[in-house]
């Protein structure tokens, strides 16, 4: 524009999907598909290959909380320092550990103690 900003209506659409260089390695282990799917639908993209960087998909810090939270639902628990220095999930998958607890989703009967 005549103020040196871009003007992002001029700017084509994008075309949906993101390369990063990396190229396709389909997940391996059940640890690194769960790992995959969880990063697809944080970060709204088709697929998530072993050597994808997180941070070059599209990922913050915030989505890194978002992650984190759906790993929990999944049963496994991740550290965030270990997201930030092992961006792929090749390099974070031995890095998950299995949660031991799992809070039960079912609908609570009867008396119920009081709970934080």
């Amino acid at each position: 524009t005549s103020n040196g900003k871009i003007d992002r209506k001029a700017l084509p659409e994008p075309e949906g999907s993101i390369y990063t260089g990396a190229s396709y390695v389909a997940p391996r282990t059940q640890v690194e598909q769960v790992l995959a799917a969880v990063w697809a639908g944080v970060l709204g993209v088709d697929a998530v290959g072993t050597q994808d960087n997180f941070f070059e998909l599209g990922g913050d810090s915030i989505k890194a909380l978002q992650v984190s939270s759906r790993l929990l639902q999944a049963g496994y628990r991740l550290n965030m320092k270990d997201l930030f220095s092992n961006p792929t999930v090749a390099a974070l998958s031995p890095l998950l550990r299995t949660d031991g607890k799992m809070a039960s989703q079912e609908e609570a009967v009867g008396p119920v103690e009081l709970t934080p």
